[in-house]
């Protein structure tokens, strides 16, 4: 054990042996947000109807921008 520490004090000096804090680790904190932004089936459906909007105004963008680049090139 006092090996261990006296290697540990040579590679890192001082922090090399003092104790290490003990936190959470990262994966129960995902967890916990997840856990915090499952939605309700309500609000599951408002996001995925508001997802489905802005899909449509994007085609519809799209099939404007088709005509209009259609009917600006020359005829050959």
């Amino acid at each position: 054990m006092a090996s261990s520490w006296a290697s540990a004090y040579r590679k890192h000096d001082i922090d090399g042996i003092s104790p290490k804090s003990k936190g959470v680790h990262h994966w129960q904190t995902n967890r916990r947000k997840l856990e915090e932004k499952k939605l309700t089936r309500e609000q599951e459906l408002e996001s995925e109807n508001e997802l489905l909007r802005a899909e449509l105004a994007f085609i519809k963008k799209l099939q404007v921008f088709g005509e209009a680049t259609h009917c600006a090139s020359p005829n050959i």
